[in-house]
């Protein structure tokens, strides 16, 4: 069939692109769908419209990439063995585009909740990334926590802190960011504080902004013996203007546990003899939404056509204050 999808063609260029999807021969677990709203996330997407490394790699990003990872569609073909049926709306992993294909033995294809809005469903995807250290964290309800960087997984990061009973301290730069964070339930905010009047109370710290400074800032949060989760990821090759040596004597001399948040730690779907999945939290996650004690509605921004890729793409890394919950309308 004919479809469309986004594609990042070069540094700083998005297009909206035509291509060809292979919809013969569907296999039992396959199923296809066609997209009705797709979100971009800021910290990953924002990366490869800008050309930075990934975590871990060495290489430099090459061009053209298909961004995208937060999608809800209507089911319009499915074989037998694929577990949703046409006529259903499921949230996926899938990119930015039109339509797509999946395998449901392999991806996530999770049917929404009844009466949830599509464009509200989306928003589970940033959710499940800082729930897979949720998922495996010693802190516990009746336990401080602290979020720094209050994005989209930072804010959502900090609501579900406090749904599940971990009385969260946000910290952001950005004053609209605080503000939002505040309008969304959490109970205390911090804007630009300065390092030495950061209270070291906090049994779980949620570092969602992938920089030297946000973690800096987490390990002061972090109250002696406490946990800091790198959620963010360190996109580009860093700054060198904070130095180690802060950071490691406060590792060493508060006995704290510095670990990765990085959500693939988690299988993708539900599988035995593990703290978690994408599954399960996804499922979570999307629950909380349609109940509405995760609120992501305040989050949304900006709702536009695929065809304005560029302006999106540039508006999440030129205008922070501005640009946060950024979703593709495809109907």
């Amino acid at each position: 069939m004919q479809a469309r999808r986004i594609v990042i063609t070069n540094l700083r260029e998005a297009r909206f692109e035509p291509f060809e999807l292979d919809t013969e021969d569907l296999q039992p677990s396959e199923a296809v769908i066609r997209t009705l709203v797709t979100l971009i996330s800021p910290g990953t997407e924002g990366a490869s419209f800008l050309g930075l490394k990934a975590p871990g790699r060495v290489e430099d990003p090459s061009y053209p990439a298909r961004p995208g990872y937060a999608s809800v569609g209507e089911v319009i073909a499915a074989g037998a063995e694929a577990n949703v049926a046409s006529g259903e709306v499921v949230y996926t992993m899938s990119s930015h585009a039109s339509a797509t294909r999946l395998d449901t033995r392999r991806q996530l294809c999770v049917p929404l909740p009844d009466g949830l809005a599509p464009e509200d469903a989306v928003f589970a995807r940033m959710a499940t990334v800082s729930m897979a250290s949720l998922s495996t964290t010693n802190a516990h309800a009746g336990d401080l926590a602290a979020v720094v960087g209050l994005g989209l997984v930072g804010n959502l990061a900090a609501q579900l802190c406090e749904i599940a009973g971990m009385p969260a301290t946000g910290l952001d730069l950005l004053a609209g960011r605080c503000e939002l964070a505040s309008a969304c339930g959490v109970g205390i905010v911090l804007e630009a504080p300065a390092l030495d009047d950061l209270n070291p109370e906090h049994a779980l710290v949620l570092e969602c902004t992938g920089t030297t400074h946000g973690a800096l800032a987490a390990l002061r949060l972090a109250a002696d013996g406490g946990e800091v989760s790198l959620v963010g990821a360190p996109w580009g090759r860093g700054s060198t203007d904070v130095a180690a040596h802060p950071m490691l004597e406060r590792v060493f001399a508060g006995y704290l546990h510095l670990r990765s948040g990085w959500e693939w730690q988690l299988p993708t779907l539900n599988t035995p003899h593990t703290p978690g999945s994408h599954e399960r939290n996804s499922r979570r996650a999307l629950q909380l939404i349609a109940q509405r004690r995760l609120r992501v509605r305040p989050l949304l921004t900006h709702t536009l056509s695929p065809d304005d890729a560029q302006q999106a793409f540039a508006g999440i890394v030129d205008n922070k204050a501005e640009y946060l919950g950024v979703v593709f309308d495809w109907r």
